[in-house]
Protein backbone atom coordinates (compact mmCIF):
# COMPACT_ATOMS: atom_id res chain seq x y z
CA UNK A 1 0.00 0.00 0.00
CA UNK A 2 1.41 3.65 -0.87
CA UNK A 3 -0.12 7.04 -0.65
CA UNK A 4 -0.47 9.80 -2.59
CA UNK A 5 -2.77 12.45 -3.51
CA UNK A 6 -5.32 12.76 -6.72
CA UNK A 7 -3.43 15.73 -8.26
CA UNK A 8 0.70 14.63 -7.08
CA UNK A 9 1.77 10.95 -7.28
CA UNK A 10 4.64 12.75 -5.05
CA UNK A 11 3.44 14.32 -2.43
CA UNK A 12 0.56 13.25 0.64
CA UNK A 13 -0.15 16.39 1.84
CA UNK A 14 -3.96 17.20 2.46
CA UNK A 15 -5.17 20.83 2.49
CA UNK A 16 -8.76 20.76 4.10
CA UNK A 17 -9.73 24.09 2.66
CA UNK A 18 -8.67 22.56 -0.90
CA UNK A 19 -10.83 19.57 -0.37
CA UNK A 20 -7.45 17.25 -0.91
CA UNK A 21 -8.28 13.60 -2.27
CA UNK A 22 -6.12 11.12 -0.44
CA UNK A 23 -5.09 8.34 -2.82
CA UNK A 24 -4.00 4.62 -1.50
CA UNK A 25 -2.77 2.06 -3.91
CA UNK A 26 -2.45 -1.48 -2.96
CA UNK A 27 -0.44 -3.45 -5.66
CA UNK A 28 -0.27 -7.61 -5.70
CA UNK A 29 2.57 -9.70 -6.93
CA UNK A 30 -0.16 -11.90 -8.75
CA UNK A 31 -3.77 -11.62 -9.69
CA UNK A 32 -6.11 -11.92 -7.14
CA UNK A 33 -8.39 -14.84 -7.40
CA UNK A 34 -11.53 -15.00 -8.90
CA UNK A 35 -13.04 -13.92 -5.79
CA UNK A 36 -11.02 -11.28 -4.70
CA UNK A 37 -8.17 -10.64 -2.34
CA UNK A 38 -9.65 -9.53 1.09
CA UNK A 39 -7.36 -7.50 3.06
CA UNK A 40 -7.64 -5.41 6.17
CA UNK A 41 -6.47 -1.62 6.51
CA UNK A 42 -6.54 0.24 9.85
CA UNK A 43 -6.07 3.85 10.80
CA UNK A 44 -7.41 6.05 13.73
CA UNK A 45 -7.51 9.22 11.56
CA UNK A 46 -10.90 7.66 9.77
CA UNK A 47 -12.95 11.11 11.75
CA UNK A 48 -10.55 13.31 9.90
CA UNK A 49 -11.57 12.07 6.28
CA UNK A 50 -15.26 12.43 4.23
CA UNK A 51 -16.11 8.82 3.67
CA UNK A 52 -19.51 9.35 2.35
CA UNK A 53 -17.04 10.18 -0.55
CA UNK A 54 -14.58 7.57 -0.33
CA UNK A 55 -14.70 5.42 -3.96
CA UNK A 56 -12.63 2.34 -4.79
CA UNK A 57 -11.43 1.62 -7.63
CA UNK A 58 -10.47 -2.53 -8.76
CA UNK A 59 -11.96 -3.56 -5.50
CA UNK A 60 -14.94 -3.30 -2.78
CA UNK A 61 -14.79 -1.57 0.58
CA UNK A 62 -17.10 -2.94 3.02
CA UNK A 63 -17.00 -3.50 7.32
CA UNK A 64 -16.46 0.43 7.38
CA UNK A 65 -16.10 1.31 10.88
CA UNK A 66 -14.17 4.01 13.24
CA UNK A 67 -10.77 1.93 13.52
CA UNK A 68 -10.98 1.22 9.54
CA UNK A 69 -12.39 -1.20 6.58
CA UNK A 70 -11.55 -4.65 4.82
CA UNK A 71 -10.95 -3.91 1.02
CA UNK A 72 -11.55 -6.77 -1.71
CA UNK A 73 -8.99 -6.27 -4.37
CA UNK A 74 -9.81 -7.67 -7.44
CA UNK A 75 -7.33 -6.62 -9.90
CA UNK A 76 -3.66 -6.72 -9.06
CA UNK A 77 -3.57 -3.07 -8.86
CA UNK A 78 -7.16 -1.46 -7.20
CA UNK A 79 -6.95 2.18 -5.71
CA UNK A 80 -8.97 3.79 -2.70
CA UNK A 81 -9.76 7.83 -3.21
CA UNK A 82 -10.77 9.09 0.19
CA UNK A 83 -11.23 13.50 0.57
CA UNK A 84 -9.67 15.10 3.84
CA UNK A 85 -13.04 16.32 5.69
CA UNK A 86 -13.53 20.48 6.01
CA UNK A 87 -14.59 20.53 9.73
CA UNK A 88 -13.43 24.22 10.37
CA UNK A 89 -11.81 23.63 13.32
CA UNK A 90 -8.54 24.95 13.35
CA UNK A 91 -6.37 21.90 14.55
CA UNK A 92 -2.78 22.55 13.05
CA UNK A 93 -0.63 19.74 11.40
CA UNK A 94 -1.98 16.25 12.14
CA UNK A 95 -0.60 13.18 10.86
CA UNK A 96 -2.84 10.42 9.57
CA UNK A 97 -1.53 7.23 9.33
CA UNK A 98 -3.21 4.33 7.43
CA UNK A 99 -1.60 0.41 8.28
CA UNK A 100 -1.85 -2.81 6.23
CA UNK A 101 -2.86 -5.33 8.87
CA UNK A 102 -1.33 -9.02 8.44
CA UNK A 103 -3.53 -11.97 6.84
CA UNK A 104 -3.37 -15.08 6.53
CA UNK A 105 -4.14 -15.32 2.36
CA UNK A 106 -1.26 -12.32 2.00
CA UNK A 107 2.04 -11.42 2.73
CA UNK A 108 3.41 -7.67 3.14
CA UNK A 109 6.17 -6.46 1.80
CA UNK A 110 8.54 -4.55 3.61
CA UNK A 111 7.79 -0.73 3.20
CA UNK A 112 4.77 -1.08 2.07
CA UNK A 113 2.67 -1.66 5.17
CA UNK A 114 2.10 1.83 5.55
CA UNK A 115 0.64 5.18 4.38
CA UNK A 116 1.31 8.12 6.07
CA UNK A 117 -0.38 11.64 5.07
CA UNK A 118 0.43 15.47 6.48
CA UNK A 119 -3.36 16.94 7.31
CA UNK A 120 -3.47 20.81 7.16
CA UNK A 121 -6.16 23.43 7.46
CA UNK A 122 -5.35 25.60 5.06
CA UNK A 123 -2.27 25.94 2.27
CA UNK A 124 -0.52 28.51 4.77
CA UNK A 125 -0.05 25.65 6.94
CA UNK A 126 1.60 23.01 5.03
CA UNK A 127 4.49 22.49 6.83
CA UNK A 128 7.77 21.11 5.81
CA UNK A 129 8.84 18.06 7.80
CA UNK A 130 9.54 19.17 11.61
CA UNK A 131 13.36 18.43 12.32
CA UNK A 132 16.28 18.90 14.53
CA UNK A 133 20.10 18.49 14.61
CA UNK A 134 19.87 15.37 16.93
CA UNK A 135 21.18 12.68 14.08
CA UNK A 136 18.42 10.05 15.09
CA UNK A 137 14.49 9.86 15.60
CA UNK A 138 11.24 11.06 13.69
CA UNK A 139 12.83 14.49 13.72
CA UNK A 140 16.12 13.62 11.84
CA UNK A 141 16.99 15.93 9.15
CA UNK A 142 19.68 15.95 6.24
CA UNK A 143 19.24 19.43 4.97
CA UNK A 144 22.75 20.09 5.84
CA UNK A 145 24.32 21.17 2.57
CA UNK A 146 22.72 23.21 -0.64
CA UNK A 147 22.17 19.88 -2.67
CA UNK A 148 20.33 18.51 0.08
CA UNK A 149 17.92 21.69 0.70
CA UNK A 150 14.09 20.89 1.17
CA UNK A 151 11.93 22.61 -1.25
CA UNK A 152 9.24 24.73 -0.47
CA UNK A 153 5.75 24.72 -1.94
CA UNK A 154 5.51 28.38 -1.90
CA UNK A 155 3.42 29.48 -5.32
CA UNK A 156 1.07 32.00 -6.65
CA UNK A 157 -1.90 29.89 -4.82
CA UNK A 158 -0.12 29.09 -1.82
CA UNK A 159 1.99 32.11 -0.80
CA UNK A 160 2.65 31.22 2.76
CA UNK A 161 4.62 28.11 4.23
CA UNK A 162 5.44 27.65 8.04
CA UNK A 163 8.46 25.52 8.84
CA UNK A 164 9.09 24.02 12.44
CA UNK A 165 11.97 22.89 13.77
CA UNK A 166 13.96 21.97 17.05
CA UNK A 167 17.89 21.48 18.05
CA UNK A 168 18.17 18.99 20.92
CA UNK A 169 20.13 19.86 23.72
CA UNK A 170 22.80 17.34 22.86
CA UNK A 171 23.64 18.95 19.75
CA UNK A 172 27.44 20.34 20.36
CA UNK A 173 28.00 22.58 17.72
CA UNK A 174 24.99 24.91 17.42
CA UNK A 175 26.98 27.61 15.80
CA UNK A 176 27.57 25.64 12.92
CA UNK A 177 24.38 23.77 12.26
CA UNK A 178 23.22 25.06 9.06
CA UNK A 179 19.80 24.04 7.46
CA UNK A 180 18.80 24.69 3.44
CA UNK A 181 15.63 25.60 2.03
CA UNK A 182 15.32 26.11 -1.56
CA UNK A 183 12.40 28.02 -3.31
CA UNK A 184 11.66 29.59 -6.86
CA UNK A 185 11.09 33.05 -7.55
CA UNK A 186 9.74 34.60 -11.09
CA UNK A 187 10.91 38.02 -12.15
CA UNK A 188 8.87 40.86 -9.58
CA UNK A 189 8.03 38.49 -6.99
CA UNK A 190 9.15 39.32 -3.47
CA UNK A 191 9.48 36.44 -0.67
CA UNK A 192 9.93 37.16 2.90
CA UNK A 193 11.58 35.11 5.07
CA UNK A 194 10.94 35.35 8.90
CA UNK A 195 12.77 33.11 11.54
CA UNK A 196 11.81 32.73 15.28
CA UNK A 197 13.78 30.79 17.89
CA UNK A 198 13.47 31.09 21.70
CA UNK A 199 14.97 33.57 23.17
CA UNK A 200 17.36 30.76 25.53
CA UNK A 201 18.83 29.74 21.79
CA UNK A 202 19.81 33.20 21.05
CA UNK A 203 22.29 34.57 23.91
CA UNK A 204 25.57 33.53 23.30
CA UNK A 205 24.42 30.12 21.62
CA UNK A 206 22.85 30.59 18.23
CA UNK A 207 22.72 33.23 15.72
CA UNK A 208 19.75 32.98 13.07
CA UNK A 209 21.12 34.58 9.57
CA UNK A 210 19.38 33.54 6.79
CA UNK A 211 21.48 34.10 3.33
CA UNK A 212 20.44 33.75 -0.20
CA UNK A 213 21.94 31.59 -2.87
CA UNK A 214 20.91 31.64 -7.05
CA UNK A 215 20.96 28.45 -8.28
CA UNK A 216 23.58 26.75 -5.98
CA UNK A 217 25.52 29.93 -6.67
CA UNK A 218 27.13 32.71 -4.89
CA UNK A 219 25.62 34.47 -2.21
CA UNK A 220 23.26 37.42 -3.72
CA UNK A 221 21.80 39.32 -0.21
CA UNK A 222 22.31 38.45 3.69
CA UNK A 223 21.56 40.59 6.55
CA UNK A 224 24.13 43.17 8.36
CA UNK A 225 26.30 40.33 10.78
CA UNK A 226 27.87 43.57 12.33
CA UNK A 227 24.96 44.14 14.86
CA UNK A 228 23.84 41.73 17.37
CA UNK A 229 20.79 39.14 16.56
CA UNK A 230 18.19 39.06 17.97
CA UNK A 231 15.45 35.94 18.42
CA UNK A 232 13.29 37.32 15.39
CA UNK A 233 15.74 37.92 12.66
CA UNK A 234 13.74 38.87 8.98
CA UNK A 235 15.13 39.22 5.64
CA UNK A 236 12.76 40.18 2.36
CA UNK A 237 14.65 39.27 -1.17
CA UNK A 238 13.75 40.67 -4.67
Amino acid sequence: MTGSTQTDEESTTLTESEGTVSIHTFTLSSPPPAEGLTVSVSSDALDDFNLDAIEATSGTISNLQEGGFDFTITEREATISLPVLADDLDEGSETAIFTLEPGDNYEINTGAGEATFTLSDTLDQSLISEESESGQGRYETSNSTIPEADALSLSFNNPSVSINGLIAQSFADLPEDVDFFSFDLEAGQTVSLDIDTEEALVNGNIDFRPVVYPALSEILQKPDTEHPCKNNAELVFF
